[in-house]
């Protein structure tokens, strides 16, 4: 067959994955196989809600070692501040203690090449220029969706 499937993409409009018969598969069989190229933005969003967060940091990590690498591995960044971090326990019934966040340069850049405003390995947490905002209401619903990998 050489139906389209399609996926949405974060702004909720409709774009066509790749087609299976032709050998591509964006999802767990891509991962599966080690084709990370074939993960797009929302079939990484799909895996970390079926494979779960270890399975899709360790795709990140193929797929852009040295710069996921550089930021996670590096032993920097900061803890939650408390009014955040008890902000955010309270309301998920979870210990943040071991959280550290990005968001330096590097984390940036990081962040670009796996094309995702944030994202989590373990208990770092990783996010593009200007997009950790935990004062406002945009900022704390993308913080609690990135905790929720921890």
């Amino acid at each position: 067959s050489h139906d389209t499937d399609f996926l949405l993409n974060p702004e909720g409009h409709q774009t066509p994955a790749r087609r299976k018969d032709e050998g591509e598969s964006a999802g767990p069989e891509a991962l599966m196989n080690g084709r990370t190229e074939a993960l797009t933005p929302a079939a990484v969003m799909h895996l970390q809600k079926t494979a779960g967060n270890a399975t899709v940091s360790a795709a990140l990590e193929e797929q852009e070692p040295s710069l996921v690498k550089n930021v996670v591995g590096s032993g920097g960044g900061s803890p939650l501040d408390s009014d955040t971090k008890g902000f955010m326990e309270s309301r998920m019934g979870a210990d943040f203690s071991d959280v550290r966040v990005h968001t330096d340069a590097k984390a940036s850049e990081s962040a670009r090449s796996v094309q995702a405003h944030a994202y989590t390995v373990g208990s770092d947490v990783v996010f593009q220029s200007g997009q950790y905002t935990p004062e406002n209401d945009s900022g704390k619903r993308m913080l609690a969706h990135e905790l929720s990998h921890v």
